[in-house]
């Protein structure tokens, strides 16, 4: 951070790097503290000639403007608009990412629905979709239903403890659902729409061998078991939940064979799972399950939905459903398609659950999976992550984002947390000459003056953060001078491989000195640090620190979740 702060300062020597500077501030006013480096970049190009003639470093210095920027409190991000006699819009700025008017939506009348498959927690994409639906049935004061699609052991089986994660995600996103029900408590009321539409001739059961009907169908020719009687066909329904194995016999609903798109065509939309493939917490003995294209269009109808936001790799199914809806006589709801939220570096559910599987995860709560359940275990307050996916409205297109945004975004929120010392894979350093100091006192909060001060101990032996190592090895070949924070200057004497003998030096404050922090045995516990990787280390924590539940500050580290856990503190990295 202070290298970049002096790169800054270079910056501001030169004309243009300085109105990059500005522009840089200005965006990050605007829009809640987070400088955005797109719009900066397209700014700079447009309002700056010279930077279009030399884009390579433009991009260099945005880069290195939204990275110091965004690392600012929103504090000192307003009392450097001071500075430059930047004025801050009073107005609230329109989000340039608005959110369309439904369609067909009445006041009162709206019903939407988020149905994720519990087959673990929520992701940032899960997220997207439900806080969306929310803010449409808030806009129109409609009915919102969390409804668990269970219906998928094979491909997506269910996990038990799922339901409750999710659950606890929706709360965690200040999401209040109207009703909360499992698809798979649906089954009977299937089977009997499963059956008349047998009995109206939309729907036969084709015994045929799979490759055989696929072969068929592609070629926009019948199944032999198309056109077989009614009569047959509902015996043969009935023989699915007794006599047919799985693979043996599908329910296919018919449509047009002869339609120029291959997956409109007769398309299954129940099977048989036989019951030693059979992975549901709930339904152990059950055989016959309703298909996505089923399950999914006829529960809508049931539940009265009004709109429904899909993916964009749901694209299409409309068309599939409007066959089941026509036999029907229902009404269509009107269907509204979100790109999908891409993020650099996060994985989709079903890759995390191969990993958790492999055991190249250990669970969905480590910090790989990038999961609410995961973030939540961080620390990332769930305001941000409201912010991180509303701030990118409605688009049909997709939309890449970076995690980068999101903490930055989160730090708004726990930039007033307080502050400790915590000294990860601590070294011993023995201080020669130390003058007499017993105890020294420390903000817990630089920019809080209203909070009490915190108290540590000074004693000859302190201990120090071993990635520390290198920097003390340049200071010691260049003859520098080191900061240990609160304290004074040292220069470093001998570096051994279990301690570091430094020498006192002077206490006065000198410009450009590298400061680390430190830690008395006596003033420290011994917490389990665990990084953004799942790494584990042992570090020493301030005892001042000990109460302390939640979000906190380590200095030179970042932003950690404090959990207590078996007499253990365990401190998980949110981000810097």
């Amino acid at each position: 951070m202070k290298d970049s702060k002096k790169k800054i300062l270079d910056l501001e020597n030169n004309k243009n790097s300085k109105r990059i500077f500005l522009l840089t501030l200005e965006n990050s006013l605007k829009f809640k503290g987070t400088a955005s480096k797109k719009a900066v970049l397209n700014t700079a190009m447009a309002k700056i000639p010279e930077c279009r003639s030399d884009f390579k470093n433009t991009e260099k210095q945005v880069d290195l403007c939204v990275n110091y920027i965004n690392n600012l409190s929103y504090l000192e991000q307003t009392k450097l608009a001071k500075q430059y006699n930047i004025k801050q819009e009073k107005k609230q700025q329109k989000q340039i990412n608005e959110f369309p008017d439904l369609q067909n939506a009445e006041i009162g009348k709206v019903v939407m629905r988020f149905a994720p498959n519990p087959n673990g927690p929520m992701s940032l994409g899960h997220s997207r979709i439900a806080l969306l639906n929310w803010h449409y049935v808030k806009k129109y004061k409609g009915k919102f239903i969390l409804r668990f699609e269970d219906t998928d052991p094979k491909i997506k089986p269910p996990l038990k403890q799922a339901y409750d994660w999710i659950k606890q995600d929706i709360e965690y996103l200040k999401i209040k659902p109207d009703e909360i029900y499992r698809q798979s408590e649906k089954f009977d009321i299937y089977y009997n729409l499963a059956l008349k539409l047998i009995e109206q001739g939309n729907a036969y059961v084709c015994i045929c061998e799979k490759e055989k009907f696929r072969t068929l169908k592609n070629k926009k020719l019948e199944c032999p078991c198309r056109n077989k009687s009614l009569l047959l066909h509902k015996q043969r329904w009935k023989m699915m939940f007794c006599k047919y194995r799985g693979g043996e016999a599908v329910l296919v609903l018919k449509t047009d064979i002869k339609h120029k798109n291959p997956a409109m065509r007769d398309f299954a939309i129940f099977r048989i799972i036989d019951t030693k493939n059979l992975n549901h917490p709930y339904l152990k003995n059950t055989t016959v399950w309703p298909l996505y294209d089923f399950a999914s269009p006829v529960q809508d109808h049931l539940d009265g939905i009004t709109h429904i936001i899909r993916g964009i790799d749901f694209l299409g199914r409309e068309e599939k459903h409007k066959f089941l809806y026509d036999y029907f006589k229902w009404n269509l709801p009107q269907n509204i398609v979100a790109g999908k939220f891409l993020i650099k570096g996060v994985k989709s559910t079903s890759k995390i659950a191969e990993l958790i599987d492999e055991g190249k995860i250990k669970s969905w709560d480590d910090p790989r999976t990038y999961s609410l359940l995961s973030l939540k275990k961080r620390g990332i307050n769930s305001n941000a992550i409201i912010d991180f996916v509303m701030s990118n409205g409605m688009k049909k297109s997709d939309i890449n984002v970076s995690l980068d945004i999101l903490y930055a975004m989160n730090k708004k929120y726990v930039e007033c947390k307080n502050r400790y010392f915590f000294v990860k894979n601590p070294i011993k350093m023995r201080i020669l000459n130390a003058p007499k100091i017993k105890k020294i006192e420390i903000p817990l909060h630089p920019e809080d003056k209203k909070r009490e001060n915190r108290i540590l101990n000074f004693e000859e032996n302190i201990f120090i953060c071993l990635d520390d190592i290198d920097l003390l090895k340049n200071a010691k070949k260049s003859n520098n001078q080191i900061r240990l924070k609160g304290l004074f200057n040292i220069k470093i004497e001998n570096i051994k491989e279990d301690m570091i003998i430094a020498k006192y030096s002077s206490k006065k404050i000198e410009k450009g000195i590298k400061i680390i922090h430190w830690i008395s045995k006596n003033d420290s516990i011994s917490i389990n640090f665990v990084d953004e990787k799942n790494n584990k280390f042992i570090g020493l924590m301030e005892k001042n620190a000990i109460n302390e539940n939640g979000v906190v500050q380590f200095e030179r580290v970042g932003f950690v979740n404090l959990i207590k856990k078996n007499k253990e503190i365990y401190a998980y990295f949110g981000h810097r």
